[in-house]
């Protein structure tokens, strides 16, 4: 059994997941790691114009830290998003305005999101780039 679908399991067994999530994050490492070798080459002219993956990797630098290797399917981040667009307009204001009052840019307009059309997303994600190194450790957060 690959580690992958290790931690999967074990954070379904956790109750961290619902059944659902563990059978999509399954699909998806099933689907990464046996790519159908027809539709390779798509598959590699499609991952340089948008990413199918957000990476989210923390590495210790001292012992007993956890490791942490998150790879979220942007289609999965794609379904978010039409479930956000249904949220009433006065929600989405107030998720928009609390990440502006603390910091924080969603490189993308909440507010303006659609479920029809998530290229603004996506097309924010393909620029994202988080790389932080402290003497504790080294976070990095990217899409592929």
């Amino acid at each position: 059994m690959s580690e992958d679908r290790k931690k999967i399991l074990d954070m379904l067994a956790a109750g961290k997941i619902s059944v659902d999530d563990a059978e999509k994050l399954l699909n998806a490492v099933d689907a990464d790691a046996s790519p159908n070798t027809s539709t390779e080459s798509q598959t590699k002219d499609s991952q340089s114009s948008s990413p199918d993956f957000l990476i989210v990797n923390v590495e210790p630098k001292t012992e007993g830290g956890d490791v942490v290797n998150i790879k979220v399917p942007i289609k999965l981040l794609i379904a978010g998003v039409k479930l956000a667009s249904l949220l009433p307009n006065d929600v989405q204001t107030k998720v928009s305005d609390a990440a502006e009052e603390n910091g924080v840019d969603l490189g993308f307009d909440f507010k303006k999101l659609n479920g029809d059309n998530p290229g603004e997303l996506i097309a924010a994600l393909s620029d994202l780039k988080v790389d932080i190194d402290n003497e504790n450790e080294r976070v990095r957060i990217f899409c592929q």
